[in-house]
């Protein structure tokens, strides 16, 4: 009996590989969401509330 022949590995359970616009996507929204918090924070600092907290 011959051995088997071996099968390359499928990919058929990988993820699809994202493109460009997509990362570029991610890493705008990323962005965004992390300036919509340091804007935050700063409106809380300019208000006084971390001096009340933490002061």
């Amino acid at each position: 009996m011959a051995p088997e022949a071996q099968q390359p590995h499928s990919n058929a359970l990988a993820p699809p590989t994202p493109d460009a616009a997509a990362i570029g996507k991610l890493v705008r929204d990323e962005l965004d969401r992390n300036n919509r918090y340091f804007e935050f924070a700063q409106g809380q600092i300019e208000k006084g509330l971390y001096s009340r907290i933490y002061g």
